[in-house]
């Protein structure tokens, strides 16, 4: 994944979503009450999508 994203191979990568929506990605963090689900990811109009569940824990952890 970093190769992919051309950052550096170690280390800390700081803000991952501010990193991820620079490279292009569209990133979707949503409350859900549900376990089994932990995110999903895919394409739109060829441009990379991801939505993050528990945007409360997301934002805690920032």
């Amino acid at each position: 994944m970093r190769k992919y994203l051309h950052i550096a191979e170690s280390g800390s990568v700081g803000n991952l979503v501010e990193l991820l929506e620079n490279k292009g990605i569209l990133v979707y963090m949503i409350e859900v009450d549900h376990d089994a689900f932990s995110g999903m990811n895919g394409t739109v109009n060829d441009r990379p999508y991801i939505y993050l569940m528990n945007v409360d824990v997301i934002q805690d952890e920032l």
